[in-house]
């Protein structure tokens, strides 16, 4: 699972294994996250 997720990231994207706490040192770094819910009629 980590393989195919490291293989799909978006260029210069950044894995981070713990998102709920790193998101907002991400931010304050300088970092977006960009989040595109799925579109489900």
């Amino acid at each position: 699972m980590v393989a195919d997720i490291q293989a799909n990231l978006i260029p210069n994207a950044t894995l981070i294994p713990a998102m709920v706490g790193e998101v907002t040192r991400a931010q304050q770094a300088g970092y977006t996250l960009v989040f595109v819910p799925t579109f489900r009629p």
